[in-house]
């Protein structure tokens, strides 16, 4: 009896522990499945000024949750602003100019121009008599050459003046020329593109979230100098999630594009996520230096994507994650 019970005993403990595996481990193993882990990542956009200048704040830190078109920082705009009043008053002389001259020239303008031509005629007939005289009295040696030749002089200058005023008149009576016109209406046309500009330059001083999502570093500190493009914040867009794993040479076979995958996370256990295939490697790798053990780390394997349903933006870039591939599902 005792040498019977000597080998039952250990039958019975190998049969156990064969069941214990069949329950724990062996029914686990679903040929229509592969199971796969990795972490969480992100579309990262790299947010920043398109001007130069020095940053006045910076709204948000590393690690805040940001809404599409959240404020997230701006620079000092004292030297933006009074770019923007100069284009505005030049813009306003410019059309001041170009407004005068569609209008023509007043009655007023007329009369003054009249008065000064008939001022510099008088001035015109008294220096020719002046200088007729002292021609007389240079002949005669009552004068020097230096005085008549002063006379002669200031005879010219009257001549000149009365021309000019002359000339003067004549453009107040006809009003402006058209190439006038044409170079004040370019000249409007010019000074709003630099108005245009310059309130373009100083909406560009205040930066925001391009999509929802969260603040993964921050790069420019209140007060520093930045350049155009200089990233200010890194923000992971939380509508474009992925899981990044890796599966073994093995399961290539198996796994294609679009099938479903059922994804869980250590921070929310008892949520099942829904995700699909949308990546596969084309090249083999070795499992990266992040798998924990010796073995696992020298097998070939092959990178793919699972892009997941993210509509909670529950899941972070980092996060561990499972993964179950439903090799009968697409």
């Amino acid at each position: 009896m005792r040498n019977r019970l000597k080998v039952l005993i250990p039958v019975l403990v190998i049969a156990l522990v064969a069941g214990i595996y069949f329950v724990y481990f062996k029914k686990e193993i679903n040929p229509n499945q592969v199971k796969v882990s990795g972490n969480i990542e992100v579309t990262t956009v790299g947010v920043g000024f398109k001007v130069s200048g020095h940053v006045g704040q910076r709204l948000v830190d590393e690690g805040d949750s940001v809404k599409k078109g959240q404020i997230v920082a701006n620079l000092e705009t004292a030297d933006l602003e009074l770019e923007v009043a100069n284009a505005n008053a030049q813009l306003l002389a410019a059309q001041a100019t170009l407004t005068q001259l569609l209008n023509g020239s007043r009655p007023q303008d007329v009369s003054v121009a009249q008065a000064v031509l008939r001022s510099a005629e008088a001035d015109k007939q008294n220096a020719a008599v002046e200088y007729q005289r002292m021609k007389q009295l240079f002949i005669q040696g009552a004068v020097s050459e230096q005085d008549r030749d002063r006379s002669q002089t200031a005879y010219a200058n009257a001549n000149a003046r009365a021309d000019q005023a002359a000339q003067q008149l004549s453009v107040v009576v006809e009003g402006p020329r058209r190439e006038e016109i044409e170079l004040a209406t370019a000249r409007v046309e010019q000074v709003k593109q630099v108005l245009k500009l310059t309130q373009t330059r100083l909406s560009y001083a205040q930066i925001t979230a391009p999509v929802d999502g969260m603040v993964l570093s921050e790069n420019i500190e209140a007060g520093e100098y930045v350049s155009p493009g200089t990233p200010v914040v890194t923000i992971g867009d939380l509508n474009q999630v992925w899981l990044k794993a890796y599966i073994a040479e093995t399961n290539l076979g198996k796994v294609k594009l679009g099938q479903k995958v059922a994804v869980t996370t250590d921070t929310y256990p008892n949520k099942v996520y829904e995700g699909h295939i949308s990546f596969i490697a084309s090249e083999a790798e070795f499992t990266p230096k992040s798998i924990q053990t010796t073995e696992e780390r020298v097998k070939l394997v092959y990178r793919i994507k699972v892009t997941i349903d993210n509509n909670a933006n529950e899941l972070k870039p980092g996060m561990p994650a499972d993964a179950v591939i439903d090799l009968g599902g697409e």
